[in-house]
Order: C-alpha cells, then structure tokens, then sequence
C-alpha cells in the first residue's frame, strides 16, 4: 500500500486478494492532506489485517471514475481546468477573458459533444486549421476570426496546458496531449521575442511635458504617469492603491491587491506583500493630492475620472498613445515603464536584489526578463589598447 501524488490530490493504491484498489483524495497534496491520506491508509490496513475490508467500497467508486473519464466532454474538462485555475488565484481577469473566448470556441469547432479522451491530433490540427486561417465568405467552414501566430501559441499552450491537468488528475487517460504537436509547430515557426527598449530618461521627461501641451482632461493622469514610472509597479497595482497604504509622511507605499479590467484581485500578481520607498518627488506630489482631495483611508489614490478602478485598456488607448505621439517618443506597451524602472535603477548601481524585493521578482527573473541595457558600450578591458 502506498501513496501517489497527482496534481493537488493524493491517491491511496493497495492490492487485497489479488486485485487492485485505489482512493482518490482530491486536492490533499499539502502537509494536512497527506496527514488525512496517511491516517486513512492506516485505517484501511486495519480493516484487511482485521478482516473487515469491504472491498464493494472502492470497487464502486473506481467505477464511477472510470466512468467520469469515459464520458467527460472536451469542452468540459477545458471548464474544469479554466475553475481550477480560478480557484488557485492563478488567472487575472484578462486571462479569465481568454479562457472564455476559448472555450467558447471550442464549443463551436468541437460541439457539445467530442468526448476529451476522443480529442487526436489529427482533430487537433484539423480544429486549428479551422481556428487560425484566414475568413473567406466562399468557404463557411472556415473562422471568422484572424489571429497572429503569437496568439495562437497563447491559446494552445492553455489547451495543452489543459489536457496534461487532466491527465493529472486522473480525468483523461491519453499517452500524447492531442495538443502538442501543434504547439511545437508554432514554437518553431514563431521568432525568439524582441526584449522591451526601456525609455531613456529624456523620453521619460518628455512624455512628462507632453501632458502641459494636450487639452487639460489629459493633466488628470499625470501624477499616475509619474507614479508608474518612479515605481516601476504595475498597472494594476497602482490602480488598487489606497490612502491607507500610503505611510504618513508619503514616503512609503505597500502594494497588497492589483486591479485587472475593473475587477479587484486581493493580492498582488505573485501573492506577496510588497512594500516601496518612494522617490522625494512621489513624496511631494503625493502629499499634495492628500491636501487637495482630503481622501478617507480607503479612497482610492488614482482613481478614474468618475471615481472608480481604472482600466488598462481604455487608459492605453485615450491617453497613453496620444501622450506618446504628442511627445515624440517611439510606441512602447505600458509595461515598458517596469522594464525602464529596473533598468535605470541597475544603471544608477542599486543592488540586484534591491531591486528584485521592490518590484516583487526573483532575481532571476529580473535578471533574464527586466534587466536592459541603456547604453549599448563596450564593458570589457582592452589591455593590448596603449
């Protein structure tokens, strides 16, 4: 008799009389559960030893699972994994966004009906086909929808992603993920990604003085912009900020939530606690948004023109972009100011690790993700040089 682990759960096997028995315990992969698996492993030996093991029990049960993986539907066990994910707080709302759109679409190329085992690869590759070409009014079997391949390795890395959950968990009995060969296809044929060109400090300042040359409703994000970028926080993070976590003094910020398409998630993307010394600029400028607006604690510090969440999405494209063009400086996505963020500070000569406790990474994420040069210049000693 032992103990496996799948996934979140644990699964108690054991043989008795010549055949072969199990017990399923969902998500009891962490210290309390296994203490209940091994307590119950236990009272099952008991049981054999003292010749009150029912075996009609588990026989049962084994054949409702089987059951389970026999008829669960593809469009189901996408579902499962998409609530997994929810519950595990690994999806924000974009992503949640995402999975919808998924399944949604696979309902249409699938049907309600395709059980998951019956998914191949060749249903899988004829379902892409179908997904990712081109619309044609002449041919309705085909999408509507064009997509790029950088999407489309998103979406599939989800649907294999899914598929091996299941196989963990035990809802799917498959040798290949019907998804796989699909993915890899995409990884190859798709470039290695350009790194993010952090903004100079001269962008950093025009894109600054460019608010004082657009109408005024332009001046109400201003101080957000300059938060951001003295920070290196995320959009998200800056948006859930409230009075209350703002010291005092106004030197010091403690991000907890992050806000994703309007909707509040109590802890930051990494689950942690993160708190930020700020900048005697953040420090002047926010002490006087405390005077102007005489906020309750738990007021937003940047809240949205009608004193709401603000969006990523519509901050993007009413401010940021026009704020870009009017300051001359080359498009970037809003995330550059994290990259720059980092950046800068490693330039200046902040400790790596420094830098990776307040902008809430590794160090060996920021290493390989965030870290960029300014600068292009030669670092090594030309010693023959006279």
């Amino acid at each position: 008799m032992h103990i496996e682990e799948r996934g979140s759960s644990l699964i108690i096997r054991w043989r008795f009389e010549g055949k072969k028995y199990h017990k399923s315990l969902k998500k009891h992969n962490n210290p309390i559960g296994r203490k209940q698996a091994e307590s119950l492993m236990n009272s099952i030996e008991a049981d054999i030893m003292a010749s009150r093991f029912n075996p009609s029990l588990y026989i049962q049960k084994a054949k409702t699972e089987k059951q389970a993986i026999d008829t669960l539907k593809a469009i189901e066990l996408f579902a499962r994994y998409g609530k997994h994910r929810v519950e595990e707080r690994e999806l924000a709302n974009t992503s949640k966004e995402r999975f919808n759109a998924i399944g949604s679409k696979l309902t249409q190329l699938l049907g309600k009906e395709l059980l998951a085992r019956a998914v191949t690869q060749e249903i899988a590759t004829d379902t892409m086909a179908r997904w990712f070409k081109p619309p044609s009014k002449s041919d309705p079997q085909k999408p509507t929808e064009k997509i790029s391949d950088r999407t489309a390795r998103g979406y599939l890395f989800d649907l294999v992603a899914a598929w091996e959950w299941g196989k963990k968990e035990g809802l799917i009995e498959c040798d290949v993920n019907p998804w796989g060969k699909q993915l890899d296809r995409l990884r190859k044929k798709l470039p290695l990604p350009k790194k993010p060109k952090p903004f100079t400090l001269d962008e950093l300042r025009a894109i600054v003085e460019a608010f004082d040359r657009l109408p005024e409703s332009y001046s109400f994000y201003k101080d957000l912009v300059i938060f951001i970028s003295l920070t290196a926080c995320r959009f998200g993070e800056m948006a859930s900020l409230r009075w209350s976590e703002v010291d005092d003094s106004f030197k010091v910020v403690t991000f907890r939530s992050g806000v994703s398409r309007g909707h509040l998630r109590d802890t930051t993307k990494t689950g942690d606690l993160r708190v930020v010394l700020l900048t005697p600029t953040l420090t002047a400028m926010l002490g006087t948004r405390y005077q102007r607006a005489n906020p309750s604690p738990l007021d937003l510090v940047f809240p949205s023109p009608k004193g709401q969440f603000l969006r990523d999405n519509n901050f993007r494209n009413r401010v940021y972009i026009p704020i870009l063009k009017a300051a001359g400086v080359e498009y970037r996505k809003p995330y550059t100011y994290r990259h720059s963020g980092v950046s800068h500070a490693a330039k200046d000569g902040v400790p790596i690790a420094e830098i990776a406790a307040q902008t809430g990474h590794s160090v060996k994420t920021l290493m390989s993700s965030y870290l960029h040069a300014i600068e292009q210049k030669v670092v090594f000693t030309d010693y023959l040089d006279p």
